[in-house]
C-alpha cells in the first residue's frame, strides 16, 4: 500500500498544469452541477498552497462539491483530490511538541481548514459508491489512515496536551466527520492498520461516547465500534491468512494458522470485548441503552448496535457487582426485542409470513436471531454474577426485587409461552434458530431465581400450554372466574 507521501506526490504531478487564475470571489451557481474543470484547478493550487490560502481554497471547493455527482466525485478521489486534502489537514498539526499539561490555541486560520479539509472530504466520499467502484478501495483506505494519522498526531484525544484549541462545536463537528468517514470508508473490512491505529480508532470511538454520550456523534461512534467488532466475525466463515496485521490479532499472542477459522474468530472476538470491557463501554452500553428504549427499535439502528457492544462486553469478563442493578435496563431490553418483534413481524416472527429486509439487507430472522442471542447472552452474563457465593445477600435482594418492578417474573412467562407456542406452531423452522434453545434457557433461569426469592412455583402439568409458570405468588390458587 502507497504511503500518504507517495500519494500526494503522484496528485500533486497529475494536478501540475497550467490554468487559468481562480476568481475566489465568485459564488458558484447553484442551478448547475459541479465544474469538474474548475475543481480540478482548486486542487491544483491547494497542492501548493500554505495555510494562508489552503481555507479559501477548500471552501469553494467545498461549495462546488455539494452539486457534485458521484462520477465526478469518483474521478477526482482517483486523481488524488483526497491525498491533497489531508496535505492541507496536515497544515494543522503543530510543529512542535509542547510539554505535558501545556496548551496551543488553534488560530481562525486553521479552525476554518480543519472543519473545510473535512467537509471537502465528506463530499467526495459519501458520494460515492464504493461497492460499484472497486478500484477505490485502495483510496477509502488511505484516507481512513490518514484521518487516523491526523487525529492522533493533533492529541485529539488528550485534552491537556497539543491540539486542543478547538472549540466545543468544532470538536463535536470533528469527531462526527471523522467517525463518519470512517465507517462509510469500512476500514475494518480491509485489516490493514498496524496494532496502534487499530487501538486510536477505538478510542476515537469511545471518546467521542464519553463527550457527549447522548449525541448523533456518539451514535455513529456505536456504530463504528460494531463494525469493528465484526470484523471478527469474519473468520468464522472465511479462509483467511493470518498475519501480525489483522484486526484484533495482538502481536504479543501469536495465532496458530493451523487453527480452524471458527476458533480464530473466537479468539479475535474475545479479543474484542476485551478490549471495549477495558475501556467502559459495558456501562457505557447500559446507560445508552436505557436513554434509547422507548425512541428506537431495539432490532434497528443504534439500539441494535449497542447491544452487539454489550455482548462483546459479556463474553470478555464477568459483570462486575456495581453493575447488577442494570439488571432492571436488561430486563427492560428483553421486553422491548419480544414487542418490537411481534409488532414487526408479528405472532410467529417473521417465519411464517413474507421475508422482510432491512435497510442494510439483513433479514428478519437474523435481526431476530441477533438481537434475541446478544439479549440472552448479556442476561446470562448479569445472572452469572447474581449467583455468585461472593455476591452479598442484601444486594442480591435489592436487585432482584427492581427486577420484579420491572415485571421481570410476568415477562419470563410471557417468553417461555412464545417459544413453546413456536415450537408447535413451525417446529422444523423453531429447531433452526440458534436464538431459541439459548432464550428458554436463560429466561427460564431468570424466573427460577426470581421464584427461589418470591416463592413462585411452575405449572405441576407436563402438557401445560397456558400458565406455565406463576407471575405472582399464589396464581395458581387462585380461583377462575
Amino acid at each position: 500500500m502507497k504511503n500518504q507521501r507517495e500519494l500526494f506526490k503522484e496528485a500533486a504531478e497529475y494536478f501540475q498544469r497550467d490554468s487559468e487564475k481562480l476568481d475566489l470571489s465568485k459564488t458558484p451557481d447553484p442551478t448547475h452541477q459541479a465544474d469538474s474543470a474548475l475543481l480540478r484547478e482548486i486542487f491544483v493550487k491547494l497542492s501548493r498552497s500554505g495555510a494562508e490560502q489552503a481555507g479559501r481554497l477548500l471552501d469553494f471547493a467545498a461549495k462546488q462539491l455539494r452539486k457534485c455527482t458521484a462520477e465526478q466525485a469518483a474521478s477526482l478521489i482517483t486523481e488524488g483530490a483526497a491525498s491533497v486534502t489531508l496535505r492541507a489537514l496536515g497544515l494543522t498539526v503543530p510543529k512542535v511538541s509542547l510539554e505535558a499539561g501545556a496548551k496551543k490555541k488553534l488560530s481562525a486560520e486553521r479552525s476554518a481548514i480543519v472543519r473545510r479539509a473535512l467537509d471537502v472530504l465528506g463530499s467526495l466520499f459519501l458520494t460515492v459508491d464504493k461497492r460499484k467502484k472497486p478500484s477505490l478501495q485502495g483510496p477509502f483506505l488511505t484516507t481512513s489512515v490518514g484521518l487516523l494519522e491526523w487525529t492522533s498526531a493533533v492529541k485529539l484525544l488528550d485534552r491537556n496536551a497539543g491540539f486542543v484549541g478547538l472549540d466545543e462545536k468544532l470538536e463535536s463537528y470533528v469527531y462526527n466527520s471523522v467517525l463518519a468517514l470512517l465507517k462509510e470508508t469500512e476500514i475494518w473490512d480491509r485489516r490493514k492498520l498496524p496494532e496502534r491505529m487499530q487501538m486510536h480508532y477505538v478510542d476515537l470511538a469511545v471518546s467521542a461516547i464519553k463527550l457527549d454520550p447522548f449525541s448523533d456523534t456518539a451514535s455513529i461512534a456505536w456504530a463504528n465500534l460494531t463494525s469493528l467488532k465484526s470484523s471478527a466475525c469474519y473468520f468464522r466463515s472465511s479462509s483467511v491468512t493470518i498475519t501480525s496485521e489483522c484486526l484484533w490479532h495482538p502481536g504479543s499472542e501469536p495465532l496458530d494458522p493451523a487453527l480452524e477459522s471458527p476458533r480464530i474468530g473466537a479468539v479475535c472476538m474475545q479479543n474484542a470485548g476485551r478490549i471495549f470491557y477495558e475501556r467502559g463501554l459495558l456501562s457505557l452500553g447500559l446507560d445508552k441503552l436505557q436513554h434509547v428504549l422507548q425512541s428506537y427499535s431495539i432490532l434497528f439502528g443504534i439500539p441494535r448496535c449497542v447491544l452487539s457492544v454489550l455482548q462483546a462486553c459479556c463474553l470478555a469478563a464477568p459483570i462486575k457487582k456495581a453493575l447488577l442493578p442494570k439488571l432492571e435496563i436488561v430486563i427492560q431490553t428483553l421486553d422491548s426485542v419480544r414487542d418490537t418483534m411481534i409488532a414487526a413481524f408479528g405472532a410467529f416472527g417473521p417465519f411464517d409470513g413474507p421475508p422482510l429486509r432491512d435497510y442494510i439487507g439483513t433479514t428478519g430472522e437474523e435481526i431476530l436471531n441477533e438481537a434475541m442471542c446478544n439479549v440472552s447472552s448479556i442476561l446470562d452474563a448479569f445472572l452469572e454474577t447474581l449467583d455468585d457465593p461472593a455476591t452479598e445477600p442484601k444486594l442480591r435482594r435489592q436487585v432482584l426485587l427492581r427486577s420484579a418492578r420491572a415485571n421481570g417474573p410476568a415477562l419470563c412467562a410471557k417468553v417461555l409461552r412464545d417459544v413453546l407456542t413456536f415450537q408447535a406452531a413451525l417446529p422444523d423452522k423453531a429447531a433452526e434458530q440458534q436464538w431459541v434453545p439459548a432464550t428458554q434457557r436463560v429466561v427460564r433461569r431468570l424466573w427460577e431465581v426470581q421464584a427461589l426469592e418470591f416463592g413462585l412455583k411452575a405449572c405441576s402439568n407436563p402438557g401445560c400450554e397456558d400458565k406455565l409458570v406463576e407471575e405472582s405468588k399464589g396464581t395458581f390458587q387462585r380461583k377462575i372466574r
